[in-house]
């Protein structure tokens, strides 16, 4: 004797199957708590919010239009009435937000030697050049 009873390797526990405790590493020590997804949730989500951004800038810069500055085109437009056309043009008005676009028109008021007149505009390029039409 002394080396336990015959039949039985040497570690293996009464019964005959050796089998971890349940709660524990079969490697030793206590095993390893389940792994939260939420971080790996947290990390899809917040790259699928900055692609859905991306692609919002890119396809915004790529449909953006370019607009005219409402000053600086009521300004240009008086100065065609008055120097070119030799007109007493005051309090000149044209629509916000019109687009600079090759062939594009719309309508100015200007007041004409004391009377309200429309001014038709045409856009000749699209760099911003504009055509006056005498009221």
């Amino acid at each position: 004797g002394g080396y336990g009873p015959p039949g039985r390797p040497y570690g293996q526990a009464p019964g005959g199957v050796n089998q971890p405790q349940l709660g524990t590493n079969p490697f030793g020590g206590a095993a390893a708590p389940p792994k939260s997804r939420v971080p790996l949730i947290l990390a899809i989500v917040a790259g699928v919010v900055v692609l859905a951004i991306i692609i919002g800038l890119v396809i915004g810069l790529a449909t953006r239009k370019t607009v005219f500055d409402q000053s600086a085109l009521q300004n240009g437009v008086q100065g065609v009435l008055t120097k070119n056309y030799g007109l007493q043009a005051t309090a000149v008005t044209c629509p916000a937000g019109e687009e600079v676009s090759k062939g594009a028109t719309f309508t100015c008021e200007a007041t004409v030697n004391g009377e309200l007149k429309p001014v038709k505009i045409t856009v000749t390029d699209d760099g911003g050049t504009y055509q006056v039409a005498r009221p």
